[in-house]
């Protein structure tokens, strides 16, 4: 067998080794919660939780990355995601955890990993630095090493940690920020004994690296219905492709499975992965890279009914469809989907926004104010849960305020989109009124965007208040960040006689 992980893309590697100097910057630098006289209780969290808070950081970064790429190059690590793996002896959602031999943590273990230690009394989270395999150690950057639970002693697993100054002190005075850093290294054997999981960081090519290492998974139902949930738990379309093949092998393996296998809903995340595959393949305007998803799709509808199908899929699962289906433009589709989804929960959201823009590029504006209200008033009763666990957490708690902080933006944010389209939507109505308003609530939630300015501008316009269309196009040119967009507000307000504005910094 190989004797570890094979080396990571170097977009990968670059990412990963990034984060991990990150850690090492922030050892020793909070207090360790111990010992304050009033510990706050330790936050509930699974490798699944984590798994999902970093994924959202990474999507985040992508998606930015991605908006800001010029001369159409491919988005650096594009494809990158956070995998969540555990041994098979712990019992975990398959959904949410890739459980594999124990043994196989020691050969997946890479820089940069986030390891679930435990000895069954104490279970402590880590950051592997890196894994010197000719010498069978594996080292870790913790953020109180002295304090960490895998000294000799303070453990019971029999485990005697060694705690030394980082790469032995040698960059100390080169690197005055790493003078006093300090590393924690345990042999193999010591961390099979102490091992639970560990999420790390890679593409889909890792899936297909460990079925080489480890040939006999590919007959194993577990390892390859989790492989496909867990590509498909990232909401990134273009990686649906690469869990078809897992989960067509799980759904193929299940049903030579004992009863307890849920071949219905393996079946129906199968389905769902070759529709958005599907989808995202028509997207770039590929027809042929399309067909042998297309194709796996109708042989799938032979032998099961979609309709069985569907009602084993979620609202978000079925909605995400239904957004695929929207950015392929096949909008039909889409709406069919999008029906399903609100079918199932007539105050989701998400799924009333998207049906909202399915709804605007086929010219139903009734149908469009009509979902946005609903998805308005949910929106506001999530940004009022969410901000009363903000209002409830314990203020040491730094990533759970961090993570409150970045929900709640993302909320606002979404309110804001949805006000923009239910401001369309009045506006081809007629109804000026509510336009308006909404136009002004956009305005007092978000200050500093230009788009509430912007339409109240356009009102000022349609009814003839040049003054009024001034100052509100003004502000928005003031506010606007996009140098396309002042352009052309500067274009309209040199069209009401305004005198040119000051070049942007």
């Amino acid at each position: 067998m190989l004797a570890g992980r094979p080396l990571r893309d170097s977009r990968i590697e670059t990412l990963a080794n990034g984060s991990k100097f990150f850690s090492l910057l922030t050892m020793n630098v909070f207090g360790y919660a111990g010992d304050d006289s009033n510990p706050r209780p330790i936050p509930n969290r699974t490798l699944y939780t984590i798994k999902k808070k970093m994924s959202d950081y990474l999507q985040a970064g992508i998606a930015t990355r991605a908006r800001t790429d010029s001369g159409g190059k491919q988005p650096w690590a594009w494809d990158a995601l956070k995998f969540a793996f555990c041994s098979d002896r712990v019992k975990m959602p398959l959904e949410q955890v890739i459980p594999i031999p124990r043994e196989d943590l020691w050969w997946l273990a890479a820089s940069d990993d986030l390891v679930l230690l435990s000895d069954r009394v104490t279970h402590h989270y880590t950051t592997v630095d890196h894994v010197a395999r000719e010498a069978d150690r594996i080292f870790f950057l913790d953020e109180w090493p002295e304090r960490i639970f895998l000294k000799a002693g303070l453990n019971a697993a029999d485990v005697a940690a060694q705690v030394d100054p980082y790469l032995a002190g040698v960059l100390d005075d080169a690197a005055p920020g790493l003078k006093n850093k300090k590393h924690v290294s345990i042999t193999r054997d010591e961390f099979l004994r102490v091992i639970v999981g560990l999420v790390t960081l890679d593409t889909p090519a890792l899936l297909d690296r460990y079925l080489a290492y480890r040939p006999e998974a590919k007959q194993d139902f577990a390892i390859r219905y989790a492989f496909g949930a867990a590509l498909m738990d990232v909401e990134m379309d273009q990686l649906a492709k690469f869990a078809v093949p897992h989960l067509k092998a799980a759904w193929q393996l299940a049903g030579s499975k004992r009863a307890d296998v849920n071949a219905e809903r393996v079946a129906a995340l199968f389905y769902q992965a070759l529709a958005i595959a599907k989808f995202a393949q028509l997207f770039p305007g590929e027809p042929l890279a399309a067909k042998p998803f297309a194709d796996e799709l109708d042989a799938l509808l032979v032998k099961v009914s979609e309709q069985s199908l569907l009602d084993r899929l979620d609202v978000e699962e079925l909605a995400r469809i239904g957004n695929a289906a929207g950015h392929a433009r096949d909008f039909a589709a889409s709406l069919r989907y999008l029906e399903h989804a609100v079918g199932r929960d007539p105050a989701h959201d998400g799924a009333r926004h998207l049906r909202a823009m399915v709804k605007s590029v086929t010219g139903n504006w009734s149908g469009v104010a009509e979902d946005l209200v609903v998805a308005l008033a949910a929106n506001a009763e999530r940004s009022r849960a969410r901000a009363a666990e903000r209002d409830a957490r314990d203020p040491r708690d730094r990533h759970g305020l961090d993570d409150d902080k970045a929900r709640l933006g993302g909320l606002r944010g979404r309110r804001c989109e949805e006000l923009e389209l239910l401001f369309n939507a009045y506006v081809n109505l007629g109804d000026f009124v509510r336009a308006r308003a909404t136009a002004e609530e956009v305005v007092a939630l978000e200050p500093d965007r230009a788009s509430g300015h912007r339409m109240l501008g356009a009102l000022a316009m349609q009814a003839g208040q040049k003054e009024e269309a001034r100052r509100h196009l003004a502000a928005a040119r003031e506010k606007e960040t996009a140098p396309g967009g002042r352009a052309q507000l500067d274009q309209v307000l040199a069209s009401l006689g305004a005198p040119p504005a000051e070049p942007a910094a």
